[in-house]
């Protein structure tokens, strides 16, 4: 607010002399304060009265016949358990109240078809048509609360006309969420009759028709051996490691050394016992001492010839692979073509002699030798 006022002053009294007097008021201050209208503690959704999951968990066993569960609300924002029931989506809709909000869960049993025996689940929410704004406008939040326990389902239906849940307009909701519908037009009649069977024999008769008509030939395998290949992947790389990384990672050990150091140690030890059963006899040691050392030099004998075989065998397998190696490093000998056999030249004729070389005459320009 402002104000202004100007002092009293007579006509001979100079100029600076007149004042003026400015007063000025502020004005209140304004403070802006936002409510929040959302779930706060007096507007959450009580969840904890008994049966809630259980009714739940009943409608989407396959063991009972469970095929929907009501919750209401118990006051304002308590849901309790109203109906747990087995009729059919006709009775569901009879039991709900035009005067309450209801919420429910609704298992529906061949959701996309008569040839499907699949099991969907609906969640409905169901605002009667005299339920107050307040409470209306509560339903947005508790009904997502209350999907925690409901669970899954294929399709959510929110309305106040019980005309939306009639069964054949859910079970097309239903066919348009699965996006599938495998009638076939079967049923157009009215009586509804099978066709699984026709469809099977009609795609087997199909495919066989196709079998016939393909240009795969039968699998033939390569009877050669390919040593310079290796198996590769699309993009080239190579699926196996080459010969020298090969070895070079690998620990080979020598089995015919393995195989000849164990025949000379059984040999020494054997030469050790006949060694020490001469001087048993010699030293006229008992007939029972010498017969053990006897013993245990037949049964060294015996693993020196079995130690001599096991290390003839991988003599034999190793050369064996040597001579398999040997022969895939060299190349595929190429087949021998038949010797040509020389054409025939024609017999020489016998050249015509030439004519002997006629006596040269002096030349008649020459002169005559002079006479001494």
């Amino acid at each position: 607010m402002l104000e202004a006022g100007i002092s009293s002053h007579n006509g001979n009294a100079p100029l600076a002399e007149h004042r003026s007097a400015i007063r000025v008021q502020k004005a209140p201050s304004l403070h802006i304060t936002r409510s929040y209208t959302g779930n706060m503690s007096g507007n959450a959704l009580d969840m904890s009265a008994p049966g809630l999951n259980e009714a739940v968990a009943s409608v989407r066993s396959d063991t009972t016949d469970d095929m929907y569960c009501i919750f209401t609300y118990e006051g304002k924002n308590k849901i309790i358990l109203k109906e747990l029931g087995k009729g059919s989506i006709a009775d569901m809709v009879d039991s709900l109240e035009d005067s309450a909000i209801s919420y429910v869960l609704l298992r529906v049993e061949g959701g996309r078809d008569q040839e499907s025996k699949s099991v969907k689940f609906c969640y409905v929410v169901y605002v009667g048509p005299a339920v107050g704004g307040l409470a209306r406008g509560r339903v947005s939040s508790h009904k997502s609360d209350l999907k925690s326990i409901i669970g899954w389902t294929v399709v959510d239906i929110q309305t106040d006309d019980k005309d939306d849940l009639k069964e054949d307009v859910i079970r097309e909701k239903l066919k348009k969420a699965s996006g599938a519908n495998y009638d076939l037009g079967s049923n157009a009649g009215g009586q509804y009759e099978s066709q699984a069977g026709s469809i099977k024999n009609a795609a087997a008769s199909n495919y066989k028709t196709l079998e016939k008509d393909t240009n795969i030939g039968p699998v033939q395998f390569e009877k050669f051996a390919r040593p310079k290949e290796t198996p590769m992947d699309l993009a080239g790389r190579p699926m196996v490691a080459p010969p020298t990384a090969a070895k070079a990672n690998t620990v080979v050990r020598d089995e015919k050394a393995i195989g000849r150091s164990k025949v000379e140690s059984k040999e020494a030890e054997m030469v050790a016992l006949q060694k020490k059963v001469a001087d048993l006899k010699s030293s006229g040691a008992s007939a029972a001492v010498v017969a053990e050392a006897e013993a245990e030099k037949a049964q060294v004998e015996a693993e020196a010839e079995e130690a001599k075989a096991e290390a003839k065998a991988e003599a034999a397998v190793e050369a064996a692979a040597a001579a398999t190696e040997a022969a895939l490093e060299e190349p595929a000998a190429a087949p021998e073509e038949p010797a040509e056999e020389p054409a025939e030249e024609p017999a020489e004729e016998p050249a015509a002699e030439e004519p002997a070389p006629a006596a040269e005459e002096p030349s008649p320009e020459a002169p005559a030798p002079a006479a001494e």
